[in-house]
């Protein structure tokens, strides 16, 4: 019998139990639950998703994939970076024994293509890796033990073997994970030359790291992970060059899909940078490891992370694509049509589908997901509301809708992890990458500095 021919038997069980008005208890809700599995294991992928999974079925044989561990910044935890041929081709990211996180990421990635907004968020799909015995989601052909998601399980099994003993009752048999596309600068064009500087051994680099990867970034305390320091070092100057061609619209995008989501892990580090398609000169972002999104909060609820004493469920990170320079423009025509266009009843409906199936496991699931869908959509129709009657700029449109971000952008107590308003101070007023640079080196002079004795020669020869 297959899985769908169970699940169908499943649910026909509790549509009985139900018509007969049975006493509903554990049993009755593990059942439920279960039955809800089942559909999230035969839920609908995005042709981003199916990419990933056709990804895992590949053969592993012969050497041509590997498995590599990374720490890509400060804030995040160890991830499995999948080379094909040598080439990173998707991020694994450890969600523990739990779904929430991984179900969540992948519900955001799918809602954001609902929106008509994936072209900002990284594709992603949640799985289960068995770590003794069989794997629970085999390829639908070919061999097991020959294909990447089988290469994936072992190393992930070894990986947690070195961390804890195996016989240890603690040590899991499972793990959540969420499979990320890879996000690298370029992929078929040659990348410009100070934006590759930026990049890490994986070709990929995110704005914290880009920002850290500076001298002003070191300068500030900010530590560059992941560096190739054979390769030439970046300047102040690359980095600002970077920042001032990012793309307005995707931008813009990224407001308005943290303001209806009400994202709350949106710092530089979960924003990636990548070479526009066919046009070297423009850099977009896109949004990567958002787990923390779709809840139906109250947003005077939401603490600022500098303010919290630890990290719990209303601890948010500030969004940073409010903070670029870009975001003081009028929302780009284009961004506003395509929300205006947008049915937010429908919306709100097929996003409580999908957040009810990611909430398999947990009490109060059927609830909860209306809830979330209730609350994004709300969002959803204030924006489509301000924007029928005008076109603000886009961190004006994100402030009147999520108030608390504008009270919390000038908080003292928050921290300024990149100078991005300084940064759009110096657009505003005409400045260049060059006396951005010689700005950066007047605030730390002398050995305060990373510049080299010829890097500083280079800015007095051009300055003064």
């Amino acid at each position: 019998m297959d899985e769908r021919t169970q699940t169908a038997q499943e649910l026909r069980r509790l549509a009985d139990q139900l018509d007969a008005g049975s006493d509903f208890g554990d049993e009755w809700l593990a059942a439920a639950q279960r039955a809800v599995h089942g559909c999230w294991r035969g839920r609908d992928f995005p042709a981003g998703c199916r990419a990933l999974l056709d990804l895992l079925q590949r053969p592993a044989a012969g050497g041509a994939v590997e498995v590599q561990l990374a720490k890509p910044n400060d804030e995040s935890t160890v991830v499995g970076v999948i080379l094909c041929a040598g080439v990173p081709e998707a991020v694994v990211k450890y969600r523990g024994d739990s779904p929430a996180k991984a179900f969540r990421e992948e519900c955001h990635y799918v809602f954001a293509e609902q929106l008509g907004l994936g072209q900002v968020v990284a594709p992603c799909v949640a799985m289960e890796l068995t770590l003794l015995g069989a794997h629970s989601f085999p390829p639908s052909g070919g061999s097991l033990d020959n294909c990447v998601l089988e290469l994936l399980r072992k190393h992930t099994a070894a990986w947690h073997a070195a961390q804890e003993n195996p016989s240890s009752d603690t040590w899991p048999t499972h793990v959540w994970v969420t499979i990320e596309k890879c996000v690298r600068l370029s992929t078929s064009s040659e990348p410009a030359k100070d934006a590759q500087r930026l990049t890490n051994v994986f070709g990929c680099i995110d704005l914290m790291q880009a920002y850290a990867s500076t001298p002003d970034g070191r300068d500030c305390g900010e530590d560059a992970l992941l560096r190739d320091w054979y390769r030439e070092e970046p300047s102040d100057a690359d980095f600002y060059q970077v920042l001032s061609r990012l793309d307005v619209e995707c931008v813009h995008q990224l407001c308005i899909l943290a303001t209806i989501t009400l994202q709350r892990d949106g710092g530089p580090s979960n924003l990636m940078l990548r070479q526009k398609e066919n046009e070297e000169k423009s850099i977009e972002l896109v949004s990567i490891d958002a787990t923390r999104v779709l809840n139906a909060y109250p947003q005077e609820s939401l603490v600022l992370r500098e303010k919290a004493e630890k990290i719990g469920p209303f601890t948010y990170w500030y969004p940073a694509c409010i903070e670029l320079p870009q975001a003081v423009e009028p929302i780009a025509p284009a961004v506003a049509d395509a929300v205006l266009a947008l049915d937010a009843g429908e919306v709100q409906t097929r996003l409580a589908r999908r957040l009810l199936a990611a909430g398999v496991g947990s009490s109060g699931a059927f609830v909860r997901a209306e809830a979330e869908a209730q609350a994004a959509g709300a969002r959803l129709r204030q924006m489509q509301q301000i924007l029928s009657t005008g076109r603000p700029a886009a961190r004006e449109l994100c402030f009147r809708v999520v108030p608390i971000w504008q009270a919390d952008y000038w908080a003292p107590s928050r921290r300024i992890m990149v100078p991005f308003r300084q940064i759009e101070a110096h657009m505003r007023s005409g400045g260049t990458a060059e006396s951005w640079e010689r700005r950066c080196l007047q605030r730390c002079p002398g050995d305060a500095r990373a510049h080299t004795q010829g890097e500083q020669s280079r800015i007095a020869r051009e300055f003064l």
